[in-house]
C-alpha cells in the first residue's frame, strides 16, 4: 500500500534532496514551505507522516503538532530542526513525536527513521523481531545507537574491527552486520 508523506520546511533545497532521498513506488511525498500551505493540505488529505522543521515563516512546527495530534491523536510526526537544543528535544519528546532530527540532517537517519516509523505502524517490536529474525534486541538509548551504527555500515564495505568485554554481544553485532550487508550472500 503507498504511503503518503507530508514535508514542511521553508528550505526548498532541503525539501527537495528529502523528497529524492525517501522517493520509491511505495511512496507519494507532498513538499510545502509553510504551516497555512501544510494546514490546506491537512485538511483535506490524510497522511502517513509528516516531516516538519520547528522554525517556520508563518510559525512553530511544534505548534503544528499540537494542532494537528488534538484532530488525529495517532499521525505521526518526525521533526528536523537547526533550532536542537535540549528544550527543543524535550518539547517533541512531550508532544509524543516519532522522532527527532537535528540539522544538518543525516538523510540515513531519516530514512531508517521512516522505515522504522513504517513497520511500527504495521507490527508490534516482537512481531518486527520475529519476523526478521534479528540477533538481538534492546529498546535502551545505548541499544538504539548500536543499531544505527549496525544500520550505517551495512551499506558499506567496510571492514569493522568489533571490541568490548567478554559477553557482551560482539558475535550478535558482527552476525548483524553480516546478515544485513550487500554482501551477505
Amino acid at each position: 500500500m503507498r504511503k503518503n508523506i507530508l514535508i514542511i520546511d521553508d528550505d526548498f533545497s532541503l525539501r527537495k534532496v528529502i523528497q529524492r532521498a525517501l522517493s520509491n513506488s511505495k511512496t507519494l511525498i507532498v513538499e510545502v514551505g509553510s504551516i497555512s500551505e501544510a494546514w490546506v493540505l491537512i485538511e483535506k488529505e490524510s497522511f502517513d507522516l509528516i516531516i516538519s522543521d520547528v522554525v517556520l515563516p508563518d510559525g512553530d512546527g511544534l505548534e503544528l503538532v499540537k494542532k494537528v495530534k488534538k484532530k488525529n491523536s495517532e499521525q505521526h510526526f518526525i521533526i528536523i530542526s537547526a533550532k536542537s537544543n535540549l528544550l527543543t528535544a524535550i518539547h517533541a519528546n512531550q508532544l509524543d513525536v516519532f522522532e527527532y532530527l537535528p540539522k544538518p540532517l543525516d538523510l540515513n537517519d531519516l530514512t531508517i527513521s521512516v522505515n522504522k516509523c513504517f513497520i511500527e505502524e504495521k507490527k508490534t517490536i516482537k512481531e518486527s523481531i520475529d519476523d526478521q529474525k534479528l540477533p538481538m534486541i534492546g529498546t535502551s538509548y545505548v541499544m538504539q545507537e548500536v543499531y544505527k551504527k549496525i544500520a550505517k555500515i551495512t551499506k558499506t564495505d567496510y571492514s569493522v574491527l568489533i571490541s568490548g568485554e567478554s559477553g557482551t554481544g560482539k558475535e550478535l553485532v558482527a552476525k548483524a552486520i553480516h546478515d544485513f550487508s550487500q554482501r551477505s550472500s
